[in-house]
């Protein structure tokens, strides 16, 4: 009779469950339904305030700002959103302009994550909440990665020919130290040409994490990635890369194709193109190690990224294979951007 009374309840227990499983699973679809047709309700504007904005997230760059601003809003772009991931340079300084003319919206944001995937991702999802009706398109870059087209200086003409699109994948080129010991004075632009070219780019299948002795070291910038695009009422959730979800619609490359799991790797960057200025000079390299390498114990992690990594840089193996891996960043020059930099600059004088 015990037997038979406990083979009961647990049976009514897993029913009990399976109905709780049920219900939820249901609840979940009409819940991504709605969002889906919310999503699509919002798509339905045609008028926004701003036709291209940018979303970046940056600490400690105020040398780096003004030519990455200048040189988007001569693109194209129309407004700036910025994280201030606890910078303690003279930023305000230079952005004072750029926000008395309106041009910048500023946030503090002293995520624990910190320039982490878990910090920037933070802010990407936050301003895509905030300005998905403000902007018909928002880009999510770097201030060391600079957006244009090879073809035209209009970006915004060019994105009309992704009507449509939830969100469209830029690759990068990245840019070496162009031989550069040290942080050379002026512009970005100017100093750094040499990089890797689309045929190296498409051939080689590096990785950002290197094995060492002490564990796992990472650094940013896989040879074949980029960057996004976004229409933000499409999106559900962003990425670093690429949004991690949409509710409706396709993700493209600059050719119209829709973006897989792995990158293509025949991709071109012809029509849209992000210039990667990865490491700059051997200094500012070094520095970015410290800064943004993420380090792993076997089973743990030691330090995130944007904090100091717990063993001495220099002294580690990884470091001589980055920088063998920067010498082929060299290999070619490409000036595209350089001249049109220069176009900019006689515009302002």
């Amino acid at each position: 009779m015990r037997d038979w009374l406990t083979a009961r309840i647990e049976g009514a227990g897993w029913a009990v469950r399976g109905w709780r499983d049920g219900w939820l699973r249901l609840t979940e679809f009409a819940s991504a339904r709605l969002l889906q047709t919310l999503a699509l309700r919002r798509n339905r504007r045609r008028h926004f305030r701003h036709e291209l904005a940018v979303c970046g997230i940056f600490k400690n760059e105020a040398r780096f700002i003004e030519e990455w601003l200048t040189l988007h809003h001569a693109v194209g772009v129309e407004h700036f959103y910025l994280y201030n991931n606890q910078s303690t340079d003279k930023f305000r300084e230079v952005l004072g302009p750029w926000l008395q003319r309106g041009l910048v919206t500023l946030f503090d944001w002293p995520d624990s994550g910190g320039l982490g995937i878990d910090g920037q991702v933070g802010a990407y999802n936050d301003c895509i909440k905030r300005f998905r009706m403000r902007a018909r398109w928002i880009a999510f870059i770097d201030l060391d990665e600079f957006l244009f087209s090879p073809e035209t200086r209009n970006l915004r003409g060019v994105l009309r020919r992704y009507d449509g699109a939830a969100a469209i994948f830029v690759h990068w080129s990245l840019f070496g130290s162009n031989g550069h010991r040290t942080r050379p004075e002026g512009s970005v632009i100017e100093n750094y040409t040499r990089c890797m070219d689309l045929q190296q780019a498409r051939a080689d299948s590096t990785r950002n994490w290197r094995e060492s002795p002490l564990g796992i070291v990472q650094i940013t910038g896989d040879i074949i990635n980029g960057k996004s695009i976004v229409n933000p009422r499409l999106v559900a959730r962003a990425g670093v890369h690429r949004p991690a979800r949409i509710f409706s619609s396709r993700i493209l490359d600059e050719s119209g194709r829709e973006l897989q799991k792995e990158v293509k790797k025949d991709f071109s960057y012809s029509i849209l193109k992000i210039n990667h200025y990865w490491s700059k000079s051997h200094e500012d390299f070094l520095a970015k190690i410290k800064r943004q390498a993420v380090w792993s114990a076997r089973d743990s992690w030691k330090s995130s990224a944007g904090a100091s990594a717990p063993s001495p840089v220099r002294g580690d193996p990884s470091v001589d294979v980055w920088l063998e891996h920067e010498k082929k960043l060299n290999a070619s020059v490409d000036t595209t951007l350089v001249e049109l930099w220069r176009e900019v600059i006689a515009g302002k004088t």
